[in-house]
């Protein structure tokens, strides 16, 4: 009965699901042909495509959710008829069980798969939808945009636009004259407005006395920090305060201003936007202290004199205070309908002024330009990548405030004020950049030099690292701000989730970032392995030090090698569909890397064999030196005029190599020396060996001897051979017996003769 029971829970449910996938296809059907009908529409709001979009976008991911789970099943009755084997060509040599076991399966899996692909058909038609839909509001934003209205510059629409203005001002005057003419508006006042007074005075006691003690004491602070701390934390709680104590001040007064709860007819919808509008001028205030710091000069960013930093803070105060107006006056064209050149002409003085502010600053960043590229070293990374930036903004910013201009006297006011909004945004995003730019690079650059006092001059990948992570923040906030929708930016993510399809594999964004952090992490046992066998473990054996760095360098390879499987492992990558195609272009790299496989196995025989070890002084190719680094490509050789010779691994496995300390240090040093006829041989033998053995580096045993070599056309030859204790000293100590010879010869009255000629002129008559 149990069974039974569960056997009828199991059909019930899934009866149900089949039930509500079906009603679930019925609405997506009706949303599609609803899309496709609004479509066909000329005359179609953008907020109407929008919401629509919006129910296509939710639709597509359950059904791609619902795909996803439908897979599972699907892939564990594959691997059941997988694990039976191919089917027989021969049916009669298959049994009747494995037959019907065969059947069964594949019937099951046409079966799960019948639902899922008309969920595909869903998503596939979603995403065409949203396709249309897109570039739908993509053509009505444009032609939006590229509307011409009336230029500003014509006189006789200025006397339309001024009376519009004034009416404006008149409705917005009665509205709030109703409002305090109501009865509940006197109560209101009475019992808000003094709670509302005490945080207008709170406001104004935090911009102005709180506001200037806690400025005085960080910057006394500052002042006293000692220079040996890994991190200037007064510095950053300056500029924090600019930001904190006017932040803090501005919602005193929004939080007074809204406590009394006047809802004005008109302004109801300015008044939301209130936070917005004000909170500008706070942050090109906060800007212009953290790029230009008027009265910190070592806290400037923007490296310009004192004159242009108050004029670069006053320019960023004057930019919020420009985005401020150009947002109030878009929200009030919103409760009063404006005509086109009543727009142009209003809109004719926002845009001048922040032109020219724009240019200005322009003007000032290009000062600092200037500046740093006269200090910039050819090491300095931060500083070229500061440069660099800076140029762009320079040029940005004269193209923004140029363009605003002229389409505006042309009558595009739309587009002038897209242009110049989004570029005044642009410029306190930029200008954020540069602040946790410099802020992370002050405080990073410290901490992972363990506090060293002196900053080293050769480049690191420190700020590229710390661009690439603000960047990633950075670019969706700039795309947004220049008119890309949310919907888009959403769909670029859902894209990168989903990946890319090759054979039977998806590789997606998950997966990548899965695939790095594993093998990072493999890449670190690794790394911390080899560091433990090099400090720990190695010195402890008898193993030499060729045989211990041999060692450490085949663990990085197979850590390596590991690291980068169980990476693929995790991440769930089947790259069994790729063996194909990896084997034809691994046959073609063998034909054209032949050179560079035949090394890469000559090093794995060097690594494994050692018939040279680091640290060995060897004749190679013409070459002598001492063996640097031995890689699975190639050997890098240090010779004695201390330059790098890398050697490929296939000549020293192939070629022939002489390697003067494989077995040992010692090596036998030879000096010829040659003295007059006539000179005792026995006294120049005896002289010859006492002057070997009062060498400390010779060796007593094998002893020093002293070869006759015969006799030469103007000397008596003879050879000193000693070995000494050391071969590294070879030149050295063959230096100082000759020196030794010359002397002790010399004393001794024995003649070292040199070759005499007698050249004999003839002269023809």
């Amino acid at each position: 009965p149990i069974l039974l029971l569960c056997q009828f829970y199991l059909l019930l449910t899934a009866a149900l699901a089949e039930e509500s996938y079906d009603q679930q296809l019925l609405k997506w059907d009706e949303k599609i042909e609803q899309a496709e009908l609004l479509l066909k529409q000329e005359e179609i709001a953008v907020t109407e495509l929008e919401e629509v979009r919006q129910q296509l976008t939710i639709q597509r991911e359950e059904a791609q959710k619902i795909i996803e789970n439908g897979r599972t099943p699907i892939r564990t009755l594959q691997a059941q008829l997988d694990a039976l084997g191919p089917a027989p060509v021969d049916q009669a040599t298959e049994s009747e069980q494995i037959k019907e076991r065969r059947k069964k399966l594949q019937k099951e899996i046409s079966t799960a798969k019948e639902p899922l692909l008309r969920f595909e058909e869903i998503l596939q038609q979603s995403n065409v939808l949203i396709e249309e839909i897109d570039s739908t509001i993509r053509q009505k934003s444009t032609t939006a945009l590229l509307v011409r209205g009336p230029s500003p510059l014509i006189v006789t629409n200025w006397n339309e636009a001024v009376i519009e203005l004034i009416n404006a001002i008149l409705q917005e005057k009665e509205a709030i004259q109703s409002v305090f003419e109501k009865p509940y508006a006197k109560s209101v006042l009475k019992n808000r407005l003094p709670l509302s007074l005490l945080l207008f005075l709170l406001g104004i006691i935090t911009i102005t006395l709180i506001r200037g003690i806690v400025m005085r004491r960080l910057i006394k602070l500052y002042n006293t920090a000692q220079d040996d701390k890994l991190v200037n934390w007064p510095a950053i709680a300056i500029n924090g305060a600019h930001l904190g104590l006017p932040s803090l001040s501005i919602g005193l007064f929004l939080g007074g201003f809204y406590l009394l709860q006047l809802d004005v007819y008109g302004l109801k919808k300015t008044i939301s936007y209130l936070p917005l509008v004000v909170i500008f001028v706070a942050v090109g205030h906060w800007l212009g202290h953290s790029l230009f710091a008027p009265k910190q000069k070592e806290l400037r960013i923007f490296k310009v004199d004192d004159q242009q930093a108050i004029t670069g803070y006053k320019i960023l105060v004057l930019l919020g205070l420009t985005l401020s107006i150009l947002t109030a006056q878009g929200l009030l064209e919103v409760g009063y309908r404006f005509s086109e050149a009543s727009k142009a002409i209003l809109t004719l003085p926002i845009v001048l002024m922040g032109s020219i502010l724009l240019w200005q600053l322009s003007t000032i960043i290009a000062q600092a330009r200037r500046n740093i590229k006269e200090k910039i070293e050819s090491t300095d990374t931060e500083s070229a990548i500061q440069t660099a930036l800076l140029q762009l903004l320079t040029q940005l910013l004269r193209a923004a405030a140029a363009f605003s201009i002229l389409l505006i006297i042309l009558g595009f006011t739309n587009l002038s004020r897209e242009i110049l909004g989004p570029m005044l945004a642009t410029v306190a995003i930029l200008s954020l950049c540069f602040f946790v730019f410099q802020t992370l690079i002050n405080i990073l650059e410290p901490l992972l030099s363990r506090g060293a006092v002196t900053r080293d001059s050769s480049p690191t990948l420190l700020p590229i690292v710390v661009i690439f992570f603000i960047g990633i923040v950075a670019v969706p906030i700039l795309a947004l701000n220049w008119g890309m929708r949310w919907a888009t930016l959403v769909d670029i993510w859902w894209a990168l989730k989903e990946g890319i399809k090759l054979g039977e594999t998806r590789i997606s964004l998950d997966i990548l970032f899965l695939l790095a952090v594993v093998f990072a992490v493999g890449v670190g046992i690794t790394r911390w392995l080899q560091k433990l066998f090099r400090v720990a473990i190695l010195p402890r054996t008898k193993l030499d030090i060729g045989g211990q760095n041999a060692l450490i360098t085949g663990i990085g390879y197979i850590g390596i090698t590991l690291s980068a499987l169980v990476a693929i492992s995790s991440a769930g990558l089947d790259l069994s569909s790729l063996a194909i195609f990896a084997g034809a272009l691994s046959v073609g790299i063998g034909f054209g890397l032949q050179t560079i496989a035949s090394n890469f196995v000559s090093g794995i025989i060097l690594l494994i064999e050692r018939p040279i070890k680091e640290g060995d002084w060897i004749d190679v190719a013409g070459y002598s030196g001492y063996v640097r680094k031995i890689s699975v490509r190639s050997t890098r050789i240090e010779t004695f005029d201390r330059h790098d010779v890398i050697i490929p691994n296939a000549e020293l496995v192939a070629g022939v190599v002489k390697n003067m300390t494989l077995t040992g240090n010692t090596g036998r040093v030879i000096v010829p020396v040659g003295v007059a006829y006539g000179t005792d041989a026995e006294e120049v033998k005896r002289l010859l060996l006492e002057i070997a053995a009062n060498h400390q580096m010779v060796l007593s045993y094998p002893k020093p001897i002293v070869l006759f070599m015969g006799l030469g056309e103007s000397s008596i030859d003879f050879e000193l051979r000693c070995f000494v204790k050391d071969v590294n000293s070879m030149l050295t100590v063959r230096s100082d017996i000759n020196f030794e010879v010359y002397r002790v010869l010399g004393e001794a009255g024995i003649e070292i003769p040199f070759p005499q000629r007698v050249v004999t002129m003839k002269q023809n008559d």
